[in-house]
C-alpha cells in the first residue's frame, strides 16, 4: 500500500510511504560530487554516525545501521532517499530517525528553507 502525503506550504521536500519504505525526494542543482560530499558529512554527524556504515556504488549510496537500512540515489538533479526501519533499536528512535533523514536530505540537496533543521515527522 502506498500513501503519499501532500506537501505543506512550508515543506520543501516530497515524502511518501511505499510499503515498508519511507521515500524522500528532493530536486537539487548541485553536481553529484557535492551531493556525495554532503552525504558523507551528514552520515558522520551525531550519535548515528557512530553506528552507521555506508558505501557508494556509482551514484547510489547504500546505508545500514542497527535495525534500519537506506539507499540514497542521485539521478540527474533528483535525490531520492529510501529508508526502511525494521527492528530494534531503530524502531525505538523512528521519529528521530525520520526527522534526521528529512533534514539531512534537504541539507545534501542545498535546499533553502526553514524546515531543514529540527523537523519531526509523525504518521497520522
Amino acid at each position: 500500500m502506498s500513501r503519499q502525503y501532500s506537501r505543506r506550504e512550508d515543506e520543501a521536500m516530497c515524502w511518501m510511504i511505499e510499503g515498508d519504505w519511507y521515500v524522500f525526494e528532493q530536486e537539487t542543482t548541485r553536481p553529484f560530487e557535492l551531493v556525495k560530499a554532503a552525504a558523507a558529512r551528514g552520515l558522520m554527524q551525531g550519535l548515528s554516525g557512530l553506528d552507521t556504515s555506508h558505501h557508494w556504488e556509482g551514484t547510489t549510496c547504500h546505508i545500514s545501521a542497527p535495525g534500519a537500512e537506506s539507499k540514497l540515489t542521485f539521478d540527474h538533479g533528483k535525490v531520492t532517499c529510501r529508508l526502511r526501519i525494521s527492528s530494534f533499536p531503530a524502531i525505538l528512535f523512528k521519529t528521530r530517525i525520520l526527522s534526521d533523514v528529512h533534514a539531512t536530505t534537504l541539507d545534501i540537496c542545498g535546499a533553502m528553507c526553514s524546515v531543514n533543521k529540527n523537523v519531526f515527522i509523525s504518521e497520522p
